[in-house]
């Protein structure tokens, strides 16, 4: 016998139930989502997570009723029937928003930008599956819902097959096989040079890295292009100087038409893939994503408070008030322990007949230091990090306290270290995988650091981004050869991150592309003297600070074992800082304490150093050929606001 048919609501009790519905169901999802992430959530950035579980809820039912709304309001607009069968069109909204939201948190399939879509084709299968189910006159309660369901799981299901994440790693169609060795590239944010054990830091503890060092290519004199993370791993990626790809400063992304490395193999036969673990290399920030096969940046502390879903207003008011509250909803990294935990599941997933790039980005040495305790207690027994960790949260005062007081200064100082002790223990774990998959040997691996850190050298504390001077632009690097070719080799020869690209692609048998900065450093190798490769580098001082902009910029060239530095007229405060040169000799003064600019230009022309008149003139050529104005695009609030939390 049919089932009854029922009058159909009226379209604000109908708007009303199925606004019920969605919310009550996506309060259900996210409710075992934030269960599963209290418990198996990293203690560090979860400190807050129990004061979030009321919000977290919250944003879920919100999310869940305004999906409702729109979702019955389609309904009525494409299906409105004056009588149905058992399932009315709030009953179809609210399942289908359950099944979107369901794939959402269960599957990790559909994007926070995917959800809307999402839903209204739920709902649309929905009501086709209603109509159907009247058609065979087999509609009663219970057998629609168990059938409703059974659509959810299999619209969630075709989802993650057809996305299966943001690229299934598959060769794309005319993609030529290749064989030949891998590629790993590790970047450890803010990592400086005399902070590693290979290159003499005498308190280091970085047992990982000095046996990587005993297999690879050792240059001891390697310099990054930039001061800050994007400019410096883009220029790494591309063989560019900054203002020739771009990405001039941080949140300014590479301009589109510029190759890439990861493009270069991709066009070879290789899967690529970029683990990245800070804000300033998201998609968003930097635009590399595109440029890979696969780019894991999804580093949120609460996947139920998604990227995308914080742009709508009403989440970026909980966003506030709990930012107000100290609560830490939005992380702007994640530590290395999940970064290698993405790497990994990257590495069991990839195609095993194809090779492979794969870029794992470490953030964890960058500002605040929070090491776990353990790899604090490495440096100092002590060593805790707390309140007074974070640099950037410090007011003027409480930065004074803190530099003036020489246990507090150690204090940091071990945080740093163990910070890098830490990545030093989870880069272990990477290497260690790669050696059980037996893909080790013939693995090309590349392991660097994007810039420096002040500590303290000129007055300038735990940041960097504001000078050029060594102790941020001197990085270590180190290149493993496939089977250990070359291990334990040392060149003294200055280098520089611009030489990455065209290196990588030099060992691998293919022709780097014209219109390369950056030069192979293969031929570095032989021992023999090979041409000088001079260091520019540029920082950028835009911004705001006391209500004023900055507008400033830095140059600076590096060659012939001396620095010229450039600095723009800028405002600081609200002071006007004129333009200035300083030249330091880095031979007899590593540390850059004595500023020689003033007295060689002083000098007549024909007692001036022909080297270093040449090396300024360079500079000033330079300067006059990137002098174009920054015009970076618009930064939302979000991204203005994230940059800020961590020193930028």
């Amino acid at each position: 016998m049919d089932a009854p048919q029922i009058e159909a609501e009226q379209l604000a009790p109908s708007l009303w139930r199925a606004a019920r519905l969605g919310a009550a169901f996506s309060a259900a999802v996210g409710g075992l989502e934030i269960a599963r992430l209290l418990l198996e959530g990293a203690p560090r950035y979860n400190t807050h997570a129990l004061g979030v579980v009321l919000a977290g809820l919250a944003a879920y039912a919100l999310l869940g009723l305004l999906l409702g709304l729109l979702c019955d309001t389609a309904a009525w607009i494409l299906w409105r029937r004056p009588t149905f069968l058992a399932a009315s069109a709030s009953t179809c909204a609210g399942v289908g928003t359950f099944a979107a939201v369901a794939s959402f948190v269960l599957l990790s399939s559909v994007g926070a930008a995917f959800l809307v879509p999402a839903a209204l084709c739920c709902t649309l299968g929905a009501l086709v599956l209603r109509e159907l189910l009247a058609w065979m006159g087999r509609a009663t309660r219970p057998l629609p819902w168990l059938l409703l369901g059974a659509l959810a799981l299999l619209v969630g299901g075709t989802t993650f097959l057809v996305r299966g994440g943001r690229s299934s790693g598959a060769p794309a169609q005319g993609t030529p096989t290749r064989t030949g060795p891998n590629v790993l590239l590790v970047t450890i944010d803010t990592l400086r040079r005399d902070h590693v054990g290979c290159y003499g830091a005498p308190d280091a503890k970085t047992p990982a890295i000095d046996a990587l060092a005993l297999e690879s290519v050792r240059f001891e004199d390697a310099t990054s292009q930039a001061n800050t993370t994007g400019p410096s791993h883009t220029t790494m990626l591309t063989g560019l100087y900054p203002d020739d790809h771009g990405a001039r400063r941080n949140a300014i992304p590479i301009a589109h038409g510029v190759p890439t490395l990861p493009e270069f193999l991709a066009a070879e036969g290789y899967q690529t893939a970029g683990v990245v673990s800070g804000f300033t290399l998201k998609h968003e920030a930097v635009g590399l994503a595109p440029r890979f096969e696969y780019y894991d940046d999804d580093f949120m502390a609460w996947r139920w408070l998604p990227e995308a879903a914080a742009r709508l207003r009403v989440f970026r008011v909980a966003i506030q008030v709990a930012g107000g509250r100290g609560v830490r909803v939005m992380r702007m990294d994640r530590p290395a322990v999940e970064t290698v935990d993405s790497a990994l599941r990257w590495l069991e997933q990839r195609d095993a007949g194809r090779p492979f790039f794969l870029w794992t980005h470490f953030f964890d040495p960058h500002c605040p230091y929070e090491p776990p305790d353990e790899f604090a207690a490495l440096h100092d027994e002590g060593a805790r990090a707390g309140a007074g960790s974070n640099w950037y949260r410090l007011g003027t005062p409480e930065r004074r306290k803190l530099v003036d007081d020489p246990r507090e200064v150690a204090r940091m100082h071990a945080l740093y270290r163990g910070e890098i002790s830490y990545v030093d223990a989870q880069l272990a774990r990477l290497l260690g995988a790669l050696r059980e998959r037996g893909l080790y040997e013939d693995t090309l691996v590349v392991l660097t650091a994007d810039h420096g850190e002040g500590l303290g050298e000129h007055g300038y504390w735990f940041d960097h981004g504001t000078y050029l001077y060594d102790g941020e632009l001197s990085v270590p690097l180190l290149v493993r050869f496939p089977r250990g070719e070359h291990g334990g080799t040392r060149v003294g020869q200055q280098v520089r991150l611009l030489d990455l690209t065209p290196t990588v692609l030099d060992v691998l048998g293919l022709e780097p592309p014209q219109g390369l900065a950056g030069a192979s450093l293969v031929d570095t190798l032989s021992g023999s003297e090979a041409a000088p490769r001079p260091s520019f580098a540029v920082g950028e001082l835009s911004g705001e600070l006391s209500g004023y902009d900055l507008d400033g910029r830095l140059l600076s060239l590096r060659s012939q074992g001396h620095k010229w530095i450039w600095t723009s007229d800028h405002w600081f405060d609200s002071v006007r800082v004129p333009e200035r040169f300083e030249l330091y000799d880095l031979g007899q003064d590593p540390k850059e304490t004595r500023d020689m600019a003033q007295e060689f230009v002083s000098r007549p022309p024909e007692d001036q150093a022909a080297p270093l008149r040449e090396m300024k003139a360079h500079l000033e050529l330079w300067r006059a050929a990137t002098a174009v104005p920054l015009r970076s695009p618009p930064i939302s609030a979000e991204v203005r606001r994230a940059l800020q939390s961590i020193g930028y």
